[in-house]
């Protein structure tokens, strides 16, 4: 979603995951195109160098990494002041 508000209409996405997510991520690719008028233009593309969970996202101006440790880091960082301590071992 934050991919597709940064480009422009008609903009070209190759997103490059590792190949055990292709098939998931293009059904997601699928199920946003239905809810969605305009035409997306996204291809999925395996890439073993890729850990499961993190993509790189390409166009033609540009590209996003997501890393998935890094993604959950920031959300743990967010959540722990609203949450109890963890009791000790």
């Amino acid at each position: 979603g934050r991919v597709l508000q940064q480009v422009a209409r008609g903009t070209e996405l190759q997103v490059r995951v590792h190949p055990d997510l292709v098939e998931a991520v293009e059904q997601r690719i699928a199920q946003r195109q239905a809810a969605d008028r305009r035409k997306l233009h996204v291809g999925v593309v395996p890439d073993a160098t890729l850990a499961p969970g993190d993509a790189l996202i390409d166009w033609e101006q540009g590209g996003l990494l997501l890393e998935k440790a890094a993604r959950r880091a920031a959300v743990e960082s967010e959540l722990a002041p609203l949450l109890p301590p963890l009791p000790s071992a």
